[in-house]
């Protein structure tokens, strides 16, 4: 028992819709203006940013200077949300 072929213009359709999602991703890929020479840094990159991150500073002075920017994100995030559902 085979499978029924799709008709001629199904085909056409479903090797378009292909066809411009490869070019699209690579029209888009080529704008990130990645290089090797970007690709070899980012591990030294990472390690920098992961090393900046910890130890975490709990000092009282930056938790206070932490939670109303905390709260304020907290708000922002329910405003967008009530905004969203409405």
């Amino acid at each position: 028992m085979s499978m029924p072929k799709q008709p001629v213009q199904q085909r056409i359709l479903k090797y378009t819709i292909t066809a411009l999602i490869v070019i699209g991703s690579i029209w888009s890929a080529s704008g990130l203006e990645i290089t090797l020479e970007k690709i070899l840094k980012a591990p030294e990159q990472i390690a920098i940013l992961v090393g900046a991150m910890f130890p975490l500073d709990l000092s009282s002075e930056a938790i206070e200077r932490i939670l109303p920017k905390v709260a304020e994100s907290l708000f922002i995030a329910w405003a967008g949300t009530v905004i969203g559902a409405v």
